[in-house]
């Protein structure tokens, strides 16, 4: 949407871009949800799915609400690489402009985790994860 706004009666006008949440960038989201507990549980759809693998070795799924949910910590994965142990990488994958994939991928061990995120009413949320971690 654009508005244009004149302040003083010349005929010099100003124009404006309103904000919207329709292009939320998912850098900002992201950092602000791996930092912020009150605005990650905000940023959730619940009841969510988290998909693993279960003893068998298939992949099973549970429904978590809202007041099951503990925090995850993203703050500091640009360092986890260098752990000594657990260590992964996150790699962000893009899947167009509403949808993108975070995983972590482990470094010599078996974490496999994958954080879906999908924009919704402008806005982005995660909506699934699955855990394939051995």
């Amino acid at each position: 949407m654009l508005l244009c706004m004149q302040c003083k009666p010349t005929a010099e006008k100003k124009s404006m871009v309103a904000p919207t949440q329709d292009n939320e960038p998912f850098e900002v989201f992201f950092q602000q949800f791996g930092m912020d507990s009150a605005y990650q549980s905000q940023r959730i759809v619940f009841p969510l799915t988290i998909s693993m693998i279960d003893r068998e070795d298939k992949l099973s799924k549970e429904t978590i609400q809202k007041k099951e949910w503990g925090f995850l910590n993203f703050s500091e994965d640009s360092l986890a690489s260098k752990n000594d142990i657990d260590a992964f990488k996150g790699i962000l994958e893009k899947k167009g402009d509403s949808s993108h994939i975070y995983k972590r991928e482990g470094i010599d061990n078996g974490i496999n985790v994958a954080y879906y995120f999908s924009r919704k009413a402008g806005k982005w949320y995660l909506v699934t994860i699955v855990d394939k971690s051995s």
